[in-house]
């Protein structure tokens, strides 16, 4: 499984869309395992699947063991829960299965800068692990308001350089391909003044870790899941982490 529309189609603040890629097959009886700590979010979702290599025979693994471990020591145990809403793709299986840290539950909040670990145990025994850093990035929860001309002008926007930022995810809720990798600076076509187009217009700029960046940037071979960047031990899929920086309402005249 590698499309972001069934295991990271994430919050965002609300506003965010998915990066359009190929899905990938894993070798015999592997594990794909997906999680983003996403720190607009209270909830955290890790999804674990296994494969036999063909992706109409990816299934929800459940049993498992899911710790995150915070940068200062604590182990904080997911939840196993049952959710078929939740992450659904057309083009792979449904998923049933999810694994949820509720950072209320343990009344704690993630950290910009911070190291987290991630540790996955299989019911057979099998082992995953994961480190991301947090982009050092404030969370920003507001929504500023930009009013152009569709016919003349372009969206413009810049956020400041993030320590620890692989790079910008930029999210457009009008383009077609929603969702696509930037530096600070962005420029975008107007939206057309078109009633059909989803409203609001949004954009929502995303710093992400260097493990999202990999993983997310580069499609992958649809048969062999060959031009992947996975920084898992013992599975393929990511462990990373992103930080929701600009939120932007674009207003047509």
């Amino acid at each position: 499984m590698r499309t972001r529309d069934l295991a990271l189609c994430i919050s965002l603040l609300g506003g965010a869309g998915c990066i359009d890629q190929a899905p990938t097959s894993a070798t015999a009886n592997a594990l794909i395992v997906h999680a983003v700590l996403d720190l607009g979010s209270r909830d955290q979702y890790v999804v674990i699947q296994s494969t036999t290599g063909a992706i109409d025979q990816q299934r929800p693994v459940p049993g498992a063991v899911v710790t995150l471990t915070t940068p200062d020591g604590h182990a904080l145990l997911a939840d196993e829960t049952i959710d078929s809403t939740r992450y659904i793709a057309v083009t792979t299986p449904r998923v049933t299965t999810v694994y949820r840290v509720a950072l209320d539950r343990y009344g704690i909040d993630l950290v910009p800068g911070g190291v987290y670990r991630l540790r996955v145990t299989t019911p057979d025994g099998r082992e995953v692990r994961g480190m991301t850093t947090i982009p050092n990035a404030v969370l920003d929860t507001a929504s500023t308001t930009q009013t152009i001309d569709p016919g003349r002008d372009t969206v413009r926007l810049s956020v400041p350089r993030v320590a620890g930022a692989s790079a910008y995810e930029v999210y457009a809720s009008w383009r077609a391909k929603a969702a696509f990798f930037n530096d600070t600076a962005v420029a975008l076509p107007a939206p057309p003044d078109d009633a059909f187009i989803v409203t609001p217009r949004l954009v929502v700029v995303t710093a992400v870790d260097q493990n999202y960046y990999d993983y997310f940037r580069r499609a992958s071979d649809p048969f062999t899941g060959s031009g992947l960047i996975s920084h898992l031990d013992g599975a393929i899929g990511v462990f990373g982490s992103i930080v929701p920086v600009l939120r932007v309402n674009v207003i047509l005249r």
